[in-house]
């Protein structure tokens, strides 16, 4: 192969290759230092190559001359350019004058170099086609010198680098690693050249004289893979600048001082510089208010030191005077070989303003300007947690439904409002709104103070409120618990003063009434009832008992009222007085008159089916279910799924039931009169005995209550009064069915006085579906008599 295809090959080649990948690296980060050394370094290798082809092909013998002489300058400057290179790549920006000195002993020694004391000491040879460069032993020491002097500082440089780099800075310790790498094997392969040269020369073969010279492509090699793959690239760079300018957040880079080396426009607003104002320079520090100064800069000495990532929260003092809280988060950079803090500050000013309005609003009730639920919650944990004595009271106005109904709203948070004025005024305690009509007051002391201030409060109380131009009259019932006699905790304490509030309201109103122990033992019955009844259905544990309704003239069975029991698998027997007004209270009325209703008609269909086709079934209706518009609907729906017929049935309202809400309970009476069902008026003689409700509604029955008939025989007053009903029920055409009859003188009185039915203990005991079937078979099946 001739001589020019192979220097074509092994050097000019590569020294295309280098000029390129310094090229690359370069315009990668043009500003970056380190880019910078390695463009160099790049140059200064091809160089060597590019005179080594010229020398060997294209210039004259004393041209060449030079251009050997060149060549080895070239070499101590490429030793030079590598030390300052990793000079800058370990030194993370602390490097030394004295470092400096040090990485330009091969440039001192490339001047040395042309002193004619060395300069004569190198000459060109020329063996047949080859021409070889040869330096004499002066020159070989400056240069073994020169070689040594790098290598050694080359590797010492990285080894303590790697030896002492921070494991978190992944990137810097690859980069370095992969140099060093490259370096080692640049070096053996070096030796290894040199050793090929040395024993082809000594057999006369000069063609491969350039081989250690080439070797340097490796580490060329290695230096771009680490540069480019372990470094920040330019497109990248260009992202991170435009996330730099135009982030809405202050980004700023601090120095070890802590000082601002570069800041975005954000920052600089932030910290109230004028537009175009730099912030170059500012300690940051300083910026932050005297009781955060010395423990953030703390804090940052610390992190620089192991790199820990620091995220506070500050407080900046602006450069015109305005505070902002910030949110701040900062990690480590590396730039150009020096290590900085990038933080980013965001604003967190208007969010705490918001946070704090939020906090005073989850505390204060916004109508009367008092704390609100939370915060007297809050309040009495503080100071059960100090050990004080302490009186919890919760009070609710007697008159405010109403007011807040009669009056309007607007009037009652009028009346809301004077309220917590007359609490704040009376009361030496903390006030609050708990809701609605509902205030409390924490009052510190023993038991004597808690009652003079409850006495003073029902005082105030008798002010009336003004309301419109008018006065009007305002009471209030108080439940107070004491700490820690009835209480160690928040909880208790304002469970049993409302357990007290409720007992002084139901007591007669406008009264404070302490928590007893009684009262706790109570609510927990009560809720133990709630919670039972709450799953009584589902248990099966409700039974419908049928008590037989007897036609008085012919004696014979006519129908039978349907009454709920109750027998828990926890509590026994629980009696219906004990559970109906708890169901009322909690709603759980609802499903449970709707399941009686469908198992009183599937009975009733029973017995009709057996044979009793006018036997008629009653069943109650509690206020809620007579308010519910759906009723008629829900009862003509039943019926017709369970095939009864609607004369069989006939359903029970007591006279307060219907006039709660008259309008609505007409209606729904009007469309189940219509549908065919029958209708009765229960406990008649108890209540209002409205005479009004008895004319309009649609009633088939007038029930008398048991309380009537009980002293029948020897009391002339109860006698006149059920004479009255009856003749007011024949005037009406109404049936009158007496309850509670228990004798034999009490049956024969009732029907001498005309009394259509009776119902009671004389005829029968409340009994099962099933004792009910043989109290009929007993009886001889059903009579037609009384019946409708």
């Amino acid at each position: 192969m001739p001589l020019w295809i192979i220097s074509l090959l092994f050097t000019l080649l590569p020294s295309y290759l280098l000029f390129y990948m310094g090229a690359e690296i370069y315009w990668r980060n043009p500003r970056h230092r380190l880019h910078q050394l390695t463009m160099a370094l790049m140059f200064t290798l091809g160089l060597m190559l590019v005179l080594q082809f010229a020398i060997n092909h294209f210039l004259s013998l004393s041209a060449s001359e030079l251009a050997v002489r060149l060549r080895f300058t070239m070499a101590f400057l490429t030793m030079g350019f590598a030390l300052l290179f990793f000079r800058h790549l370990t030194s993370d920006g602390k490097a030394t004058k004295t470092g400096l000195a040090l990485a330009l002993v091969p440039f001192v020694c490339a001047a040395a170099s042309f002193h004619s004391y060395f300069l004569n000491d190198v000459r060109l040879e020329v063996r047949g086609v080859h021409r070889l460069d040869e330096f004499g032993s002066v020159y070989g020491v400056l240069l073994g010198i020169a070689i040594s002097y790098t290598f050694i500082g080359v590797v010492f440089m990285l080894v303590r680098k790697i030896m002492f780099a921070n494991s978190r800075r992944a990137t810097e310790l690859k980069r370095i690693s992969s140099i060093l790498w490259g370096t080692l094997f640049t070096v053996l392969a070096v030796i290894v050249a040199v050793g090929i040269n040395f024993v082809l020369r000594s057999k006369g073969v000069y063609t491969f004289n350039f081989l250690p010279t080439g070797c340097v492509i490796i580490w060329a090699f290695a230096l771009r893979y680490a540069m480019v793959n372990h470094d920040f690239l330019a497109a990248t760079g260009r992202r991170y600048e435009l996330l730099f300018k135009l982030s809405h957040h202050g980004i700023v880079l601090l120095d070890h001082q802590c000082r601002v080396v570069e800041a975005n426009a954000s920052f600089a607003k932030l910290i109230g510089l004028a537009p175009g104002e730099n912030a170059h320079g500012i300690r940051f520090s300083g910026l932050l208010r005297a009781d955060e100064r010395e423990t953030f800069e703390e804090a940052y000495r610390e992190a620089s030191t192991t790199l820990t990532p620091l995220h506070l929260e500050l407080v900046l003092n602006g450069m015109n005077g305005q505070t902002r809280v910030v949110e701040a988060h900062s990690d480590y950079i590396e730039i150009d070989g020096s290590l900085y803090a990038f933080l980013l500050a965001r604003d967190m000013t208007q969010q705490k303003e918001d946070e704090e309005r939020l906090a005073q609003l989850a505390y204060e009730d916004e109508l009367t300007g008092l704390g609100n639920r939370r915060h007297f919650s809050d309040r009495i944990r503080e100071d059960l947690a100090q050990g004080l004595e302490l009186g919890v009271m919760l009070l609710d106005l007697d008159q405010f439904k109403w007011v807040n109904d009669t009056l309007g709203h607007s009037a009652g948070d009028a009346m809301l409002q004077q309220v917590a004025g007359k609490l704040r005024t009376a009361s030496g305690g903390f006030v609050a709104r708990l809701g609605g009509d509902e205030f409390g007051v924490l009052v510190h002391g023993g038991r004597d103070e808690v009652l003079r201030q409850a006495e003073a409060i029902i005082a105030a109380m008798k002010e009336p409120v003004m309301l419109g131009g008018k006065s009007y009259a305002i009471t209030a019932s108080i439940g107070i618990s004491l700490a820690p006699e009835d209480g160690h905790d928040n909880e208790t304490l304002l469970r049993g003063a409302d357990t007290a509030m409720y007992v002084a309201k139901n007591g007669g109103r406008n009264q404070y009434y302490l928590f007893q122990p009684q009262l706790k033992t109570n609510a927990d019955n009560y809720m133990t009832l709630v919670s039972g009844l709450t799953t009584a259905l589902e248990k099966g544990e409700l039974q419908l008992h049928f008590q037989p309704q007897i036609d008085l003239p012919s004696e014979r069975v006519y129908g039978a009222e349907a009454l709920l029991r109750w027998t828990s698998q926890e509590l026994g027997a629980v009696p219906p007085g004990v559970f109906i007004p708890i169901a009322e209270a909690n709603g759980l009325i609802v499903p449970i008159g709707r399941w009686v209703l469908e198992e009183a008609i599937r009975q009733a269909k029973h017995w009709v089916d057996q044979g009793c086709e006018e036997f008629v079934v009653s069943v109650n209706l509690s206020a809620i279910q007579l308010r519910d518009a759906e009723l008629a609907g829900q009862v003509a729906g039943l019926l017709d799924r369970h095939g009864l017929p609607p004369r069989n049935l006939c359903l029970e309202i007591t006279e307060s039931t219907a006039i709660a809400d008259v309008e609505t309970s007409y209606q729904i009476c009007t469309a189940l009169g219509e549908m065919g069902v029958k209708l009765a008026i229960d406990d008649f003689g108890t209540g209002y005995s409205s005479l009004a409700v008895l004319g309009r509604f649609p009633f088939d029955f007038i029930k008398i209550d048991r309380s009537l008939v009980e002293e029948i025989v020897t009391n002339k007053k109860d006698l006149a009064v059920i004479r009255s009903v009856v003749a007011l029920a024949r005037d009406l055409g109404l049936q009158v069915v007496a309850e509670g009859v228990e004798t034999a003188a009490q049956h024969e009185m009732l029907r001498g006085l005309g009394c259509h039915e009776g119902q009671g203990y004389l005829y029968g005991r409340p009994m099962s579906g099933r004792d009910m079937d043989d109290y009929l078979k007993r009886k001889g099946g059903c009579g037609q008599a009384g019946t409708a």
